[in-house]
C-alpha cells in the first residue's frame, strides 16, 4: 500500500506558521504539535492491521513539521515500518519463482522472474482542463519507463494504457521484449 497523508496545513498556512513560530510561546507550539500528533495516532490506530505491508509513503504538501524535526509522514512511515519515499520515487518489484516451480512451469524459462516498475509522485496541482493531470503523466511516461504511473494530488480518476516497448536481457545476453 502507498499512502499520502494530509493534515490540512497548506503550504501557505505553513509559511505563515513558520514566520511566527519563533514568536509563539512554547506552550502554544507544544499544543499545536500535540494536536497534530493526535491525528497521526488516530490514523495509526486505523492502519494498525496494515503495518509492515507498505511499499512506502510519499510526502504530501499538507504536511506538519514537528518541533523535534519529524513530520506527519516520517512518523507514519516509522509506525507502518516502511520507507519514507519523499516527493517522487520509483519502486522496482521483482517476483521470482524458485527453481523447482520454474522447471515445471508451462511459461518456460521466462517464468523465473517478473519485474514491475512503479513510478509515483506526490503530484502537482493546477490545470484548467479535465485532462490536465494526465498531461503531466503523459510527459513523465516519455521520460521514465514504468509499468504503472501513480500521481496523487488530483481528484480526477483515470486509467490509460501506454503502449511502450520495454526489454529485458536474460543471463545469456539475449534480449527479449
Amino acid at each position: 500500500m502507498i499512502l499520502e497523508i494530509h493534515v490540512r496545513a497548506s503550504p501557505s498556512n505553513r509559511k505563515l506558521l513558520t514566520a511566527i513560530r519563533g514568536s509563539l510561546y512554547d506552550s502554544v507550539r507544544k499544543m499545536m504539535d500535540e494536536r497534530v500528533g493526535q491525528y497521526v495516532n488516530e490514523l495509526c490506530d486505523i492502519l494498525k492491521p496494515t503495518r509492515g505491508h507498505w511499499l512506502g509513503l510519499l510526502r504530501g504538501h499538507h504536511t506538519w513539521e514537528f518541533e523535534d524535526g519529524t513530520s506527519t509522514e516520517s512518523r507514519m512511515a516509522q509506525y507502518l515500518k516502511c520507507p519514507m519515499l519523499g516527493d517522487c520515487a520509483i519502486i522496482y518489484l521483482r517476483f521470482q519463482t524458485d527453481k523447482k516451480n520454474r522447471e515445471s512451469s508451462t511459461l518456460g524459462p521466462w517464468s523465473a522472474k517478473v519485474d514491475a516498475k512503479i513510478w509515483l509522485h506526490h503530484g502537482t496541482g493546477g490545470g484548467r482542463t479535465e485532462g490536465a493531470p494526465f498531461n503531466t503523466l503523459g510527459h513523465i511516461s516519455k521520460s521514465f519507463v514504468a509499468n504503472v504511473y501513480l500521481m496523487a494530488h488530483t481528484h480526477k480518476k483515470g486509467a490509460v494504457p501506454i503502449p511502450l516497448i520495454d526489454y529485458e536481457m536474460n543471463r545469456k545476453g539475449v534480449v527479449r521484449s
